[in-house]
């Protein structure tokens, strides 16, 4: 916490936010400078300064499998209660380890997010780990949206998916997803970035 205040950030704890998965809407209530927020997850690792779309309101990364536990008919019925059309061609399912905000676009997807809690909460009944995931994707689709480039948000090896990243890729922001990502390399980045950081 003194690092990250020694170096101009501003730490927020509240301890009502140490619940797991159900607390990434509180961002939305905390007002950030410029005109955008970038939301990360606590297992991503930034290497560089991303390349972010300002065109868009919201961009996120596209996850490799679309509908992943839930039914097709299920998406459908979930966009029907927020108002919106399920169109099939489209990208529908995004990780949440990355999420870039518009500042004016906040306060509408925080309302949008507690005025249908009921889609939320049917959701969590079909996968408590990727309900709050699926809801914002859906909320996601009510903004201008768009996809992160391609070097922010890369994956690396878990015991179910192949590493996207290696130490001499072009990748920006990783996303080590937990404990089973914390390999070797992973833990060399963050070591990298530590020697960087005390030199400066």
């Amino acid at each position: 916490k003194l690092e990250l205040e020694s170096i101009g950030c501003k730490v927020i704890f509240n301890p009502s936010e140490t619940q797991a998965y159900f607390n990434r809407e509180n961002i939305l209530s905390y007002e950030t400078g410029g005109d955008y927020t970038l939301i990360l997850d606590t297992d991503i690792l930034v290497l560089s300064t991303p390349s972010l779309d300002s065109s868009k309101e919201i961009c996120a990364r596209k996850e490799g499998h679309s509908f992943p536990g839930i039914s097709i008919r299920v998406w459908e019925q979930c966009y029907a209660k927020l108002g919106m059309k399920f169109k099939q061609d489209e990208s529908h399912h995004f990780n949440g380890g990355v999420w870039f905000i518009k500042n004016t676009c906040k306060p509408q997807l925080s309302e949008y997010f507690t005025k249908n809690l009921s889609v939320l909460e049917y959701l969590h009944g079909q996968s408590r780990h990727l309900s709050v995931q699926w809801y914002w994707s859906m909320l996601m689709k009510k903004f201008n949206w768009g996809l992160l480039d391609r070097k922010v948000n890369i994956f690396t090896h878990t015991s179910t998916i192949k590493s996207e990243w290696s130490r001499n890729s072009d990748a920006e922001v990783i996303h080590y997803l937990g404990a089973n990502g914390m390999c070797q390399e992973v833990a060399d980045a963050f070591k990298d970035i530590e020697e960087r950081y005390e030199k400066l």
